[in-house]
């Protein structure tokens, strides 16, 4: 599995990160940072990453709550990242 600082070209790093860690409640702010992941070529494997290691944020055009749900009919837990 790809770090996400490793892929080439994704459009979240055109717009910047802010969009895609609204605060809490911030629907329409969540919802264009899942418009731009659902045209990025790597969203998919942003998704992979997310699931397992991701709480917060939009990844993969996925809220925070979209993953928890997804991970707890998977049964799946966050591990910890280190990344070199």
């Amino acid at each position: 599995m790809r770090v996400p600082y490793r892929f080439e070209n994704p459009l979240c790093s055109e717009v910047g990160t802010e969009i895609f860690f609204p605060d809490t409640g911030e629907q329409a702010q969540a919802e264009s940072a899942k418009k731009i992941c659902k045209k990025c070529t790597h969203i998919t494997e942003c998704l992979e990453w997310a699931m397992a290691y991701e709480y917060f944020g939009v990844w993969g055009a996925t809220s925070p709550r979209e993953r928890m749900r997804t991970r707890r009919k998977l049964n799946i837990r966050v591990r910890n990242h280190l990344v070199a």
